[in-house]
C-alpha cells in the first residue's frame, strides 16, 4: 500500500538534470545511418519535499483523508499511511505538479521514483472497457475541495435517476475517499471485491475523521454523523458516491501518446532486390495523436545498437497522424529477411487522463493516475520479424471416465518475473525445475507482478509478452483460489521462449494446460 514515510535522500543534482532535460536532438543521415540519442520518457518524479523547487516543498501529497478501508486499519497506525491521498506528482521538465490517485492497493510509493505518461489502454493491468471506466471516475471524481458541491449535485442527480436515497452536505474527506475507493475497485479488483469495506468510525489515536491538506493546517476534525435512525451518514455518503462513479459510462481517450502498443503491428514488406544487388524493406507503422507542435521520429534499423545507432538505419520525422512508411536500404539479403528494431523517439502533447508507471514491474513504485497536458519525451520500440512471445492458459476440469474436460471461466492466475535469459545463462539466478515454497515466498510478490490473466467463458488466457515489452526468461505462474475449484494447482515456473523437445529449437507460442 502507498507509504509516505518512506522518503529517502536525494540528491538535487539529479532534480536539476531532470528539469533540464531536452528532446532528442537528431544528426544528419551520414551514409547508410542515422544517429540520434534515445529519448527518456520517464521524467515525473515522486520524491523528497527537501529537494523539489520553493514553491512546491511540502506536497508529497496534495490531500489526504482518514476515512480508509478497514484492511488497512488493522495494521496501520499513521496518519501517512495506507490512507486514501491525491498524490502529487512532480513534472520535472515543466516545474508543475501533478494531482494523482494510486491505482494500486499494497504498492509503496517510493521517493525519488521517476515515472512515464502512459494510454491507460496500453496498461496489462485492466481491460480497454476498464480503462475508459477509469478515465471516467477521475475526471468526475474528487480533485479539489471548491468542487464538492457539484460533485454532490451531479451524485444526487443520478440517485435520484435510480430511486435510491440522496447524498447529503457531501464533505472533501468523503469525495475523496469514495473517489479512491472506486479507483481501487476497478484497477485492484483482483486484490479485494468487497464493497463494503469502508468504515467510518475511526478510532481517534492521532487520526483526523477529516481531510488533510500537507501544505495547510489539519482541517478540525470530522465527527461522524449519526441520522435519527441511527444511519452512519459519513459513511453512506462514501459509498453512495463511489457508487455514482462506478455506474459512469466510460470516456474513450482524447489523445493517444505513441506507446510500444503503437509499434506492436508495423509491417515489413518483401525484401526487394535493388540494382546494385543489395536489398531494401520498407516498414508501415500507423501512428496516432500528432498535433502541431509534437516532435517525432520514427527510425527502422538493422543490426546490433549501440550509443551510436544501429549498424544500418533510417529516420523520418512525423508530420500528422497516420500510416507512416520508412525504407531501409543497403542490407544485405540475410539482413533484409531478418529482425529489424522500429523506434519512435521525440516529443508529444498529451492531452488526456494518464496512467503513470515506473520502470520494471507493476509493484517497483506505486502506478497512479492522473491528467496531463504537457509536451513531454515520449519513446517506443518494437522488433519485427521476431516471433512473438505468447502465453496461452486452458483452465477446465480434469477428464471424467469419458475423457471429457469442462472449460472453467473467471479463474484468474498471476505471472511473476523470475530472471531474465541474460540473469539465468550468467548464473545470476538459479531455479529449479519446479518451485520450492521458499521460491513462491521470494518471487510472489508486488514487486515482481507482471500481470493478472482471467479465463474466458472458453476456459482460455492469455499474455502476449513481447507486445508488453516483457523480456525473454524465467516467470513464475501463480493461480488463485477460488470458490469454482477445489483447490488451486501449485505454483510453476514457465520458461519464455521454451526450448523443444530435440533441443535444437524453441517454442513461442506456450499453452499451459493446468488442470
Amino acid at each position: 500500500m502507498k507509504n509516505l514515510k518512506r522518503i529517502v535522500s536525494f540528491f538535487l543534482s539529479l532534480v536539476m538534470m531532470l528539469s533540464m532535460m531536452s528532446i532528442t536532438a537528431f544528426a544528419e543521415e551520414t551514409g547508410e545511418d542515422t544517429l540520434y540519442q534515445e529519448t527518456d520518457p520517464y521524467v515525473y518524479v515522486f520524491m523528497d519535499s527537501s529537494v523539489v523547487p520553493d514553491e512546491w516543498k511540502g506536497k508529497m501529497a496534495w490531500y489526504l483523508s482518514s476515512h480508509r478501508p478497514e484492511f488497512v486499519l488493522k495494521d496501520s497506525y499513521d496518519i501517512r499511511e495506507g490512507v486514501p491521498t491525491v498524490i502529487a506528482l512532480y513534472n520535472s521538465s515543466e516545474n508543475e505538479m501533478m494531482k494523482t490517485y494510486c491505482l494500486d492497493l499494497q504498492v509503496e510509493t517510493v521517493s525519488n521514483t521517476r515515472y512515464r505518461r502512459l494510454n491507460l489502454e496500453d496498461s496489462t493491468y485492466f481491460s480497454d472497457e476498464n480503462a475508459e471506466l477509469l478515465r471516467a471516475i477521475f475526471l468526475n471524481g474528487f480533485i479539489d475541495p471548491a468542487d464538492t458541491s457539484d460533485l454532490q449535485n451531479a451524485a444526487n442527480e443520478w440517485l435520484a435517476d435510480q430511486g435510491m436515497e440522496q447524498i447529503t452536505d457531501l464533505t472533501s474527506a468523503q469525495a475523496l475517499s469514495a473517489t479512491q475507493y472506486a479507483i481501487w475497485l476497478i484497477s485492484a479488483e483482483d486484490e479485494f471485491a468487497d464493497s463494503t469495506i469502508y468504515n467510518a468510525t475511526v478510532p481517534s489515536k492521532d487520526r483526523w475523521l477529516g481531510m488533510i491538506k500537507y501544505t495547510d493546517d489539519p482541517n478540525p476534525k470530522e465527527t461522524a454523523v449519526i441520522d435519527d435512525d441511527g444511519n452512519n451518514i459519513t459513511e453512506k455518503n462514501i459509498t453512495l458516491f463511489a457508487e455514482y462513479l462506478l455506474n459512469l459510462d466510460g470516456v474513450a481517450p482524447s489523445t493517444v501518446l505513441v506507446s510500444d502498443a503503437t509499434l506492436a503491428d508495423a509491417d515489413a514488406g518483401d525484401a526487394v532486390l535493388e540494382d546494385d544487388d543489395t536489398y531494401s524493406v520498407t516498414v508501415t507503422v500507423n501512428i496516432d495523436g500528432v498535433k502541431d507542435g509534437d516532435e517525432l521520429y520514427l527510425t527502422v534499423g538493422s543490426g546490433e545498437k549501440t550509443d551510436a545507432g544501429y549498424e544500418k538505419s533510417n529516420t523520418v520525422a512525423v508530420t500528422a497522424s497516420g500510416e507512416q512508411a520508412v525504407t531501409l536500404t543497403g542490407l544485405t539479403e540475410e539482413e533484409a529477411n531478418g529482425a529489424l528494431s522500429v523506434e519512435i523517439n521525440g516529443q508529444q502533447t498529451g492531452s488526456d487522463v494518464y496512467m503513470f508507471d515506473a520502470p520494471g514491474n507493476r509493484g517497483t513504485s506505486q502506478t497512479m493516475i492522473g491528467y496531463d497536458n504537457s509536451v513531454m519525451p515520449v519513446h517506443a520500440k518494437a522488433i519485427i520479424g521476431e516471433e512473438e512471445r505468447v502465453l496461452k492458459i486452458y483452465k477446465t476440469t480434469p477428464a471424467d471416465e469419458q475423457g471429457n474436460t469442462t472449460p472453467l471461466p473467471n479463474i484468474q492466475f498471476v505471472i511473476y518475473q523470475v530472471a531474465t535469459t541474460e540473469q539465468i545463462e550468467s548464473g545470476e539466478v538459479v531455479v529449479d525445475s519446479v518451485p520450492a515454497d521458499e521460491d513462491v515466498t521470494k518471487y510472489a510478490t508486488h514487486k515482481n507482478e507482471v500481470v493478472t490473466v482471467t479465463t474466458d467463458e472458453n476456459g482460455y488466457a492469455e499474455y502476449n509478452f513481447t507486445r508488453n515489452g516483457m523480456p525473454d526468461g524465467v516467470y513464475m505462474i501463480v493461480e488463485h483460489p477460488t470458490a469454482s475449484i477445489k483447490a488451486a494447482i501449485a505454483p510453476f515456473f514457465i520458461s519464455i521462449p521454451m526450448t523443444n523437445e530435440t533441443g535444437d529449437g524453441y517454442i513461442y507460442e506456450i499453452v499451459a494446460k493446468p488442470k
